[in-house]
């Protein structure tokens, strides 16, 4: 079924948490090694160690730069969704894509959404939220050929949930049929 509906958005993750101290540490990290750079050109005078330094800040930064902005991208084109992790706003990486036809189920996750998906038993599950409490969440389910299932959390908005429910109303709950959380 070819679905001429297009649906595509960016989700920032919040610095809430794990991320908020990875970004504190990394951040230290480069102010550190800058303060000790430059304390051992002062102690030793010697131009190359001011060299030395900078180049080692320098491989350092570009080196962690892209673990301090994490965002997520949903798109939804012709019945098929795929869900990256992009970091830095330059480098992306595939975490899920599948045709709406492979969806098993699609559920609020909420403690019976919950409890629905684990009777499939997901092989990998995975949290594409901007912050791990929120409370507008789906959950999707779907297996691939090879019989593997996977189960992911999306940020929800009335136009993704329009867009699943045409998709494959199969595998729609009863309550996200109808719109209650």
């Amino acid at each position: 079924m070819e679905h001429s509906t297009s649906y595509e958005r960016i989700i920032p993750l919040r610095a809430v948490g794990a991320m908020r101290l990875r970004r504190i540490l990394l951040i230290a990290s480069y102010l550190l090694i800058g303060i000790g750079g430059v304390l051992w050109v002062l102690r030793s005078m010697n131009p190359y160690v001011l060299l030395l330094t900078l180049l080692g800040l320098g491989i350092w930064i570009l080196l962690t730069k892209n673990f301090l902005y994490i965002e997520y991208e949903y798109s939804f084109f012709g019945g098929r969704f795929s869900l990256s992790k992009i970091y830095g706003k330059r480098s992306r990486r595939l975490i899920a894509e599948f045709d709406s036809e492979q969806l098993l189920l699609v559920d609020y996750d909420s403690e019976e959404g919950q409890r629905s998906a684990q009777r499939y038993r997901p092989s990998t599950t995975v949290s594409a939220l901007s912050s791990p409490k929120l409370a507008s969440a789906l959950l999707l389910l779907w297996e691939e050929e090879d019989k593997t299932r996977h189960l992911v959390r999306v940020e929800s908005d009335e136009r993704l949930e329009q867009l699943l429910r045409r998709a494959n109303p199969r595998a729609c709950s009863y309550a996200f049929k109808r719109g209650q959380r």
